[in-house]
């Protein structure tokens, strides 16, 4: 499952340098190959996890797996603004870094309840 774990981060590579050109000289040269990169990998992101979860998971519970991520998701956005302002409004900023680090640890500690990659 190591593989997966990278595929993850890796995806976000694309946007990491998207960013790294917004902070060279010359920026203006820069806009049509960041926007094209970004379109690229919004793109890919948008439909990659569908394909990944019919090829991991198989097609049979695709729409329980679709419907649990959406409201998961659906869930941490209705949950998140309202916690982050609470939050910032008194002064606690570390969130972002225990929240992180959560995510991390249940990632790991669920690796082995996942089959085998093929």
């Amino acid at each position: 499952m190591e593989s997966l774990g990278f595929a993850a981060g890796e995806a976000l590579l694309p946007i990491t340098f998207v960013a790294l050109l917004t902070v060279l000289p010359w920026r203006n040269l820069w806009v049509i190959a960041a926007m094209v990169i970004m379109s690229l990998a919004i793109g890919a992101n948008s439909t990659v996890p569908s394909a990944f979860w019919a090829e991991f998971y198989g097609t049979r519970h695709l729409g329980s797996i679709k419907a649990m991520t959406t409201a998961v998701m659906i869930l941490g956005s209705a949950i998140g603004p309202g916690l982050t302002g609470v939050l910032i409004d008194y002064g606690i900023a570390f969130y972002f870094i225990f929240a992180s680090g959560m995510a991390w640890l249940g990632t790991q500690q669920a690796k082995h309840l996942l089959p085998a990659p093929f």
